[in-house]
């Protein structure tokens, strides 16, 4: 069965970059996280990182999608995701920015 997992105005906020208002367009990757939720990388102004929920009702869709993050930058992306050995990090690339020598592979670690 092919369903909708994540979905803009269904279970996750619609874009609107001409109003400069981040929501879900354009996913790229995606990575398990250590909790089991799918977490999504989406290459789109503001590039964003969503976190879906579990499927509880079993209708198909995620029952709750969160904005983790978005990048200040509308010249970057971010182009990919990975949970390491240590479940409290989470690493990401970002590429394209508009400010020199920051593309690279970044970490957030929660204490």
């Amino acid at each position: 069965m092919l369903t909708s997992f994540v979905q803009a105005g269904k279970n996750a906020p619609v874009e609107n970059a001409g109003a400069k208002v981040t929501g879900f367009n354009s996913p790229d990757n995606l990575a398990q996280g250590p909790d089991g939720r799918l977490w999504i990388v989406e290459d789109n102004y503001l590039s964003d990182i969503y976190v879906a929920g579990k499927d509880n009702d079993k209708d198909g869709a995620a029952d709750k999608v969160e904005l983790f993050g978005s990048l200040k930058d509308p010249g970057a992306e971010i182009s990919g995701i990975y949970f390491g050995k240590d479940p409290k990090s989470l690493f990401f690339n970002v590429q394209h920015p508009d400010k020199p020598k920051a593309d690279g592979t970044w970490k957030i670690t929660r204490r």
